[in-house]
């Protein structure tokens, strides 16, 4: 049984090529949209996919102009994983 690393993402027609380089590597991808409820429990590994950038609230900063609007919804996620 090989084993499975979960995939964050927030826009699926990007997700491909990360579950093919985990695949390339002998692992199951489990693809799982960001905001959802998950645990590492039943994984081997994970996979942050990238995206806007942390809210730079989340570390005592204030937003940049060049700063990607946040996605708290996915921060969240990813923080508690």
């Amino acid at each position: 049984m090989s084993k499975k690393v979960l995939v964050v993402y927030r826009d699926f027609p990007e997700v491909g090529p990360y579950a093919q380089a985990v695949s390339a590597v002998d692992l199951e991808p489990v693809l799982v949209e960001a905001g959802s409820h998950v645990s590492l429990d039943d994984y081997a590994g994970l996979l942050l996919t990238g995206g806007s950038d942390v809210n730079p609230a989340r570390y005592g900063e204030a937003l940049a102009p060049e700063t990607d609007p946040p996605d708290d919804e996915r921060d969240e996620m990813e923080a508690g994983l």
